[in-house]
């Protein structure tokens, strides 16, 4: 699972790297707000493939698990951001 893992990563990282450059050259602000939110769903595309790995961690017992404090609100403004249009 480690290794599929990585291998979906690559290629999202390798998408969400172009957005952002092609997000420089878009003026239009429709065009930019939905480039915009591909980019967004790449990052959440890439978490999910994270977890997935994390969970294969756990399954293995190799997980390390840390204690952070979260910003529920602000984690969950990007989301919001997406539903809206």
């Amino acid at each position: 699972m480690a290794i599929i893992s990585h291998e979906l990563r690559t290629p999202i990282s390798g998408i969400i790297g172009n957005l952002e450059l092609l997000e420089h050259r878009i003026k239009d602000e429709l065009s930019k707000s939905m480039l915009q939110n591909a980019i967004l769903s790449a990052g959440k595309l890439k978490l999910l493939v994270d977890d997935i790995l994390d969970f294969s961690k756990l399954d293995a017992s190799q997980l390390k698990i840390s204690h952070e404090k979260v910003n529920v609100a602000k984690e969950l403004s990007p989301v919001l951001g997406i539903m809206k249009h």
